[in-house]
């Protein structure tokens, strides 16, 4: 992957992707969780790719580069989090099983 973008701290936030949307690849500095509440969310590293649908997230460590791909039209609640301390420990992106995730009206 080239042209990295370097954000130090890892985004808390929902935000919509079209099918076949695509965010470049950059790193933070934080741990991150990705989740989708409709569609699909793929995320790619020099490693390999990890896709997850709506019953699950993905874990992505401090410091991996790596870039975010929508299949299906992504939808709100879809968010980037900073993750639960107890899942600080893994080491490698990592598909995650969840609940449903639902934001307050």
């Amino acid at each position: 992957m080239q042209n990295i973008r370097h954000t130090p701290v890892a985004p808390t936030r929902t935000q919509r992707l079209t099918s076949g949307g695509e965010i470049d690849a950059h790193r933070h500095d934080d741990h991150q969780i990705v989740y989708a509440s409709h569609g699909i969310i793929a995320i790619t590293t020099d490693a390999g790719s990890w896709v997850a649908p709506a019953t699950r997230a993905l874990w992505i460590p401090a410091g991996t580069v790596h870039r975010h791909q929508a299949h299906g039209e992504l939808r709100p609640p879809s968010s980037w989090a900073c993750p639960p301390r107890r899942t600080r420990s893994l080491d490698a992106p990592t598909v995650l099983s969840v609940s449903p995730l639902r934001c307050a009206s």
